[in-house]
């Protein structure tokens, strides 16, 4: 009786919670489940497809991507990963350009390296390195790819491209003192990197070295005193050096106590080991200082030094590209080339950074009227400005052309090994 009672006093509501349960979790499995199942099915068939991919198909499209690209197609299988690594792959790869921003340490709190693609559209000013850097708080100039990451007498080879670092010898006087500047060049003769180090001692006067990258060997790498003769009395380097066709161009400045001293522009050529003072075109006197305060901006041309301003008349206004092309003599030819006018409130200030592979010209410029630097390309086949849509961090905001080094980067995987035992019947 017991038994049939309860079953009697069970009530037919609590059935149907039962099944409304079970309803309810039916209902409650997510969408997105049978989609991770899909996507699982569409990974397989991928991974799949990329094994049955040929292999030299392969390796002719993986040598026409840019590094980050190629880092993330290291991860899709390990035959694409060796190749990738491969000797065969790095002389096969295919640089890809952009433009790379150096913020001055000298001018700016910030410290590092930005770099933007020109292969793409819509591209971002991307921070690549921030110093201080394994302990590094100053970098050169980079060329080539390369710079030198530094701290004093320390010193380490640098590639910006894959972030590879190899430390360099020390080399350091007795009565040598803190202030130490490097700068990088490439002697386009012997095929070879070489380090110039100027260094200030405690008697107010520079000692300069050479350090010669020619064998894959670090051991036997030794740094020189080189001796210049004809030279003032410098006390100090008044900025960054500007590496340009086998010279390191920069600016001296000679002791002077009571106020900043005459500053002086050389070269130093990287395979002669020699440093000429060179002069800025010459101007009528009567704009001599306002050319003067605008050329204080190194750029390239064609291949060469170069330095710009615009001049607006009456009836033109016109970008004027001066190009060295005797710095012993210091002769410079020069190039007029149209503005339009409404580009005109955006070249206060103009960096000629370089000509492309295409033979069109990179430009930034600074102006009053927008907070970051517009970068145009101009084309001298059909005389057109055309802008790069880069967009820029905040902070690169408000920078000055004067407080950054910008330059085009051909990106190299080369390992360091190899590119600093490169020779010339190699």
């Amino acid at each position: 009786m017991n038994k049939i009672t309860i079953k009697k006093k069970i009530p037919s509501d609590i059935l149907k919670e039962k099944k409304m349960v079970k309803i309810t979790i039916k209902r409650e499995i997510p969408s997105d489940i049978s989609k991770r199942k899909k996507m699982k099915k569409i990974t397989r068939c991928s991974s799949v497809n990329a094994k049955e991919i040929h292999a030299d198909i392969a390796f002719e499209v993986l040598t026409r991507l840019p590094i980050k690209a190629l880092d993330r197609f290291k991860c899709v299988s390990t035959s694409w990963s060796s190749m990738i690594r491969q000797h065969e792959f790095m002389k096969a790869h295919r640089p890809c350009g952009g433009i790379l921003i150096h913020l001055l340490p000298d001018y700016s709190r910030l410290k590092g390296l930005y770099y933007a693609s020109l292969n793409g559209k819509n591209e971002v000013f991307a921070h690549r390195v921030r110093l201080p850097y394994f302990g590094y708080k100053d970098i050169t100039p980079v060329i080539n790819g390369l710079a030198c990451l530094y701290t004093g007498h320390q010193v380490s080879l640098f590639n910006i491209s894959t972030l590879e670092l190899m430390e360099l010898p020390t080399s350091s006087l007795r009565g040598e003192g803190l202030s130490v500047w490097y700068a990088l060049g490439f002697d386009t003769v012997d095929n070879l990197y070489k380090l110039l180090k100027v260094s200030s001692t405690v008697a107010n006067r520079l000692v300069y070295k050479i350090l010669t990258l020619e064998t894959s060997s670090r051991s036997a790498w030794r740094w020189r005193e080189i001796a210049q003769e004809g030279l003032p009395w410098f006390s100090t380097v008044a900025d960054q050096s500007y590496f340009v066709n086998g010279t390191i161009y920069c600016k001296f400045r000679t002791p002077n106590f009571h106020e900043n001293g005459e500053q002086y522009l050389l070269a130093f050529d990287v395979h002669q080991e020699h440093f000429t003072i060179f002069n800025l075109p010459r101007v009528p006197s009567h704009i001599f200082s306002i050319f003067k305060r605008s050329f204080i901006l190194f750029g390239q041309f064609e291949g060469r030094l170069a330095v710009a301003r615009v001049k607006k008349t009456q009836f033109e206004t016109v970008l004027e590209l001066w190009a060295l092309e005797d710095d012993q003599n210091s002769i410079w030819s020069k190039h007029n080339i149209d503005l339009p006018d409404e580009l005109l409130r955006y070249f206060h200030k103009v960096k000629p950074i370089g000509n492309l592979s295409s033979g069109e010209l990179l430009l930034c410029g600074s102006s009053d009227y927008r907070q970051t630097n517009p970068f145009y390309v101009y084309d001298p086949v059909n005389k057109k400005f055309t802008e790069l849509m880069i967009e820029h961090p905040n902070s690169l905001d408000s920078i000055g052309l004067c407080s950054t080094h910008i330059t085009c980067l051909m990106e190299k995987i080369t390992p360091l090994n190899d590119l600093v035992g490169l020779r010339k019947n190699v």
